[in-house]
């Protein structure tokens, strides 16, 4: 991710549609403030996970940035290198796929 200017850049979104409401997601972005990470997987009438990164994002600069979860642990790696975890798990609406981007 190369961002130029500080807009919220949304990397991925996801719509899970497994809800009658179609409103559970997964999200990963960069704030336009604070130039952090966040991920997030919304639950609709459940338990949120929230995950934000310790490292300040600079601009017009080139990052790999991955989320992994092994359903209770949630970590980001930000050039490969660890930067922050929380714990938590969705309850079973929630599902936890292979998504990969960029991939080939």
């Amino acid at each position: 991710m190369n961002q130029t200017s500080r807009p919220t850049s949304r990397i991925y979104q996801e719509t899970t549609g497994l809800s009658s409401n179609n409103e559970d997601r997964y999200d990963l972005l960069i704030s336009s403030t604070t130039g952090l990470i966040y991920y997030r997987m919304i639950e609709y009438g459940g338990a949120d996970v929230r995950l934000t990164s310790v490292t300040t994002l600079n601009l017009n600069t080139w990052y790999h940035i991955l989320v992994t979860s092994d359903g209770s642990t949630h970590t980001v790696y930000i050039d490969g290198v660890y930067d922050n975890s929380v714990t938590g798990t969705p309850s079973t609406s929630m599902t936890l796929e292979r998504t990969i981007l960029g991939n080939g």
